[in-house]
């Protein structure tokens, strides 16, 4: 499965550098093996998912809206926060029963990960 991220992620061609080190495109990768290695349960659409299935799900909505990702934020908005089918917007539950919109756990993560990165 990391082979499919890395086609989605190379497919979308986002080489634009952001404001800092990392490329727009290093963050979507670092955003989705987030997804990938955390231990959370992914709820959507009233099903519970597992993490594997999750950055599954977002690399192929990043796939379908690979011409309107411009920015880790797009990916985020287009890929990461609610169904296409329901509207209904994505949750995450933390292994303490906390839960928290996946929209904001990721942007919490990029702009963690964008400050490692200056």
């Amino acid at each position: 499965m990391k082979r499919l991220m890395m086609i989605v992620i190379l497919g979308l061609g986002l080489m634009v550098p952001q404001t800092g080190a990392a490329t727009v495109e290093e963050e979507i990768q670092h955003l989705l093996s987030y997804v990938r290695n955390s231990h959370v349960v992914f709820l959507r659409n009233g099903q519970e998912h597992n993490s594997a299935e999750a950055a599954d799900h977002m690399a192929k909505k990043a796939k379908h809206f690979k011409d309107q990702i411009r920015t880790a934020e797009d990916f985020i908005r287009l890929a990461a926060t609610k169904s296409l089918v329901s509207g209904e917007l994505y949750s995450i539950r933390t292994p303490d029963g906390k839960t928290e919109k996946t929209g904001e756990w990721l942007t919490h993560e990029l702009e963690r990960f964008r400050n490692e990165k200056e």
